[in-house]
């Protein structure tokens, strides 16, 4: 598959190449003889490298600009086929998951991604943090789709795998996301409604034909006269705007109209229309308006008063009837039509779809870099280490993100979004051990990922909290591995209370855990990274009792060790994926109300001991701890 998306190094940036970044644009054809391959439609300026690769800006290849519309081919007969298809069968899922297959692949491609362009699309459907980014390509490789057929109809290109249902295509798509750049329907749907009959194949009497002969030749000359005006040595000067342009045209009351007139005005219509019946209204009236001047023009005059001209007379006493100016406007009509499919609408089409990928690119600026230059938080450590050990992400796409990592010494980086698909989702992190290579999975919670190889040693203090919830707010996102997507919110029971035993190696983590004082160790060890700023603390596997944060704490208490009876948020995650592959989220939320029962504290070689702080005289110190915690406070804020 020919990719559109290209790094290419320049002066401290590189640039990617995108036929609308990941979008469905597969080009059926070659573009110009002269050409090497085709011209990608969008690109974008990426500069950084490793894991903070990132967008600068999207932008409109200039070589575009001046591409004729019969070399504009975005998207492949395979895609429009199975679109058909879709619409023809009335599957709304299905068709999202064709324009999001369609766009991920050029994504993939681009990005060296080894899997199967459905599973590309499908994992990122799935995985927290690239939803906009999936959703952005669907809509994309969408609006590209509706976009091609547009223009193939056109020119009055009837061969387009979508041409049978694309009325059926549009409508979704502008009942899908209200797109007003889908303006181009007005060009394309009137180019369906127009029969290509050939004029001049109806047989016409001999006193009849010669109405027919003056008529033909009125417009004749004058159209030739026009083109003349405009492209000979006696050319004027264009009217600087478009409104002077249409004005002068539509004052025009005789002879014939160029090319070039009827582009500026049916243009200038196609921009004017609110929908596709106002602008085929306003073409009709063109048209006829156009197709009946001949009526009121000297040459007609003449004809009836039974004068002979020099080239082409009427016969004396030949009459005109209303069938016969009927058919002589009929005829000219479908002409009029054939004419526009061929030679005005194209350049219609080519207008539109330059300023709509104007329209795309602000969009792709303001919303899907933002998406791609987010970050991803990583955080890997490690303990039973005596120097420091090789540790590292595998990307699926080729090569490895790593460093070295020391004992207790915790390693974060960022990954931006960008860099994270283009390594071709990496779901493992890699230590090698003294006693071997061990993997831990790459999970992101809330854009973070918690990685610990190992088990930090005992602290010289472990916090024992009692921990009473209340109901849980809960969100339920189901994807199904053909696309589908769902969302509902429901309210679940209050947890079980539960006994937390709770340590912090150092300042920055925290760890949720079971611990076992017989044996002096934990039967379950879940870590966490206490982040200052927003007074909240990340969890990461294994996770104690599904709890992936701890945050909303009074008096911002997590930074004081839960010395004190504090009021925070539970927030819980559970993913499941069933036997079809559907994957199904829950997230929930609820209040926590967390109780310091006690603490286990080193007393000489005999290891932790257990000091309870509960009961009344437990509560006794827990408020006089409090007191002492906010005088320490306001301390420190009056300084």
């Amino acid at each position: 598959m020919k990719s559109f998306i290209k790094f290419q190094n320049i002066t401290k940036k590189r640039s990617l190449y995108l036929g609308i970044f990941g979008m469905a644009l597969l080009f059926a054809t070659p573009l110009l003889a002269t050409q090497k391959g085709p011209v990608q439609a969008i690109l974008a300026d990426v500069s950084g490298h490793g894991t903070l690769l990132h967008v600068d800006r999207f932008r409109i290849n200039p070589e575009i600009n001046n591409l004729p519309s019969k070399h504009i081919f975005i998207v492949g007969s395979k895609t429009l086929i199975a679109m058909r298809d879709q619409v023809q069968n009335a599957e709304e899922k299905a068709l999202e998951k064709i324009a999001r297959d369609e766009g991920w692949s050029e994504f993939g491609a681009a990005f060296n991604y080894s899997g199967a362009v459905g599973t590309l699309s499908e994992h990122v459907g799935q995985l927290e943090g690239l939803s906009n980014v999936n959703s952005a390509l669907t809509e994309l490789g969408l609006f590209m789709t509706v976009w091609q057929v547009s223009m193939d109809l056109s020119r009055g290109d009837n061969s387009s795998a979508g041409v049978d249902s694309y009325k059926g295509m549009l409508y979704y798509a502008i009942g899908k996301f209200g797109w007003p750049a889908l303006q181009i329907s007005s060009v394309a749907i009137l180019a369906i409604d127009i029969a290509l009959n050939t004029f001049g194949t109806e047989a016409w009497l001999a006193r009849t034909d010669a109405w027919r002969q003056s008529y033909t030749a009125y417009y004749r000359e004058g159209e030739a006269a026009m083109e003349a005006r405009e492209f000979g040595p006696v050319a004027q000067v264009v009217p600087d705007t478009l409104e002077q342009a249409v004005k002068k045209i539509r004052t025009q009351k005789s002879g014939g109209r160029s090319i070039k007139q009827w582009k500026i005005l049916l243009d200038y219509y196609y921009r004017k229309a609110k929908s596709p019946e106002r602008f085929k209204s306003l073409v009709a009236n063109e048209v006829d308006r156009y197709i009946g001047r001949y009526w009121n023009s000297k040459e007609f005059t003449q004809g009836v008063a039974g004068y002979r001209q020099t080239q082409v007379g009427i016969a004396p006493g030949s009459s005109l009837t209303d069938d016969i100016r009927k058919r002589l406007e009929d005829e000219h009509r479908t002409r009029l039509m054939a004419m526009f499919v061929v030679k005005v609408f194209p350049e219609i089409a080519r207008k539109a779809w330059l300023r709509a990928l104007v329209g795309q690119v602000m969009k792709m600026n303001r919303e899907l870099r933002l998406e791609l230059n987010d970050t991803y938080q990583v955080e890997v450590s490690a303990y039973g280490l005596s120097t420091p050990t090789q540790f590292f992400i595998t990307k699926p796409s080729g090569g490895k993100w790593g460093g070295k990592i020391m004992s207790g010494k915790p390693r974060r980086f960022k990954i931006t979004k960008l860099a994270y698909l283009r390594a071709g989702l990496p779901t493992t992190v890699t230590l090698m051990g003294p006693s071997g290579i061990i993997e831990k999975p790459l999970k992101f919670v809330k854009d973070k990922a918690i990685v610990v190889f190992g088990t930090p040693p005992a602290p010289r203090q472990i916090y024992a909290l009692h921990a009473t919830e209340g109901l849980q707010q809960c969100t339920i996102n189901t994807h199904t591995k053909a696309g589908k997507t769902s969302r509902h919110k429901e309210v679940r029971p209050a947890r079980p209370p539960l006994d937390i035993d709770e340590a912090q190696p150092v300042v920055t983590q925290v760890m949720f855990g079971k611990y076992d004082v017989g044996s002096g160790s934990w039967s379950l060890l879940s870590p966490g990274t206490f982040d200052a700023t927003s007074y909240s603390t990340t969890f990461g596997a294994p996770y104690l009792d599904n709890i992936h944060r701890l945050f909303a704490c009074e008096d911002k208490a997590m930074d004081l060790a839960l010395f004190i009876d504090a009021d925070c948020k539970f927030e819980r995650h559970i993913s499941t994926k069933d036997t079809n592959g559907t994957l199904t989220e829950i997230d929930c939320i609820s209040p926590v109300h967390l109780t310091f029962r006690g603490v286990y504290t080193k007393m000489g070689a005999s290891g932790l001991k257990f000091f309870s702080f509960e009961g009344e005289r437990g509560k006794l110190v827990r408020e006089s701890l409090r007191s002492v915690m906010k005088n320490l406070r306001e301390v420190e804020q009056s300084q």
